[in-house]
């Protein structure tokens, strides 16, 4: 039986945040303030699950994905009246099962993934040299690549962390960020970073 819990859920407009991903938010929605003031006084903890149409002004589960991550609020600032920014950090997928609550914020009921198709650490490490080797040529061919980039390179961390560090500092745009949040296994996700940096 996979864990379900209930969630502070943010419905973020053409961004898909991933985990590893540490990036800084202006919310707008009265909804979205409301979930990240009462998830400050608890446990910090936002669902962040992009929305599929960013016309939509009050997105129910229909007009949500159904991958999002989990993250951590690590500060908020009011910027405005109508403006508040959050600087958050993505931990861990989740799968959006439905909806709980859609007023005055939204909570969803999620189940936590895990990362499927574990590998030796010395194939980790191989695949892990492949994907940095492949970063040296990118970076050398965009100087304008973030500095993020160049320090996932001297950065020790297992093969999934890298693959999510490098996929939310590359500028990837928002369905193909998605579509790498929804990869469920880690040879596939391997896979997909090999094809992006081609």
């Amino acid at each position: 039986m996979k864990e379900e819990m209930e969630m502070l859920t943010v419905a973020l407009r053409g961004l898909t945040v991933l985990p590893n991903m540490i990036v800084h938010l202006d919310i707008s929605r009265s909804s979205s303030m409301e979930a990240a003031n009462r998830a400050m006084e608890g446990d910090q903890k936002l669902f962040l699950v992009s929305q599929k149409d960013t016309d939509v002004t009050a997105p129910g589960k229909a007009d949500l994905y159904r991958v999002g991550t989990i993250a951590i609020i690590k500060q908020i600032a009011r910027i405005s009246t109508q403006v508040t920014r959050i600087l958050i950090e993505g931990k861990q997928r989740a799968m959006l099962l439905e909806m709980v609550q859609e007023v005055p914020c939204l909570i969803a009921k999620i189940s936590p993934m895990e990362t499927e198709g574990d590998m030796e650490t010395n194939e980790e490490q191989a695949r892990i040299r492949v994907i940095k080797d492949m970063l040296v040529h990118y970076i050398a061919e965009n100087p304008k690549a973030s500095k993020e980039l160049h320090k996932a390179l001297e950065e020790e961390m297992d093969l999934a962390s890298f693959l999510d560090q490098v996929a939310g500092n590359l500028p990837l745009s928002q369905r193909v960020r998605q579509n790498f949040l929804e990869i469920l296994t880690l040879p596939d996700r391997y896979a997909f970073m090999v094809q992006m940096l081609k």
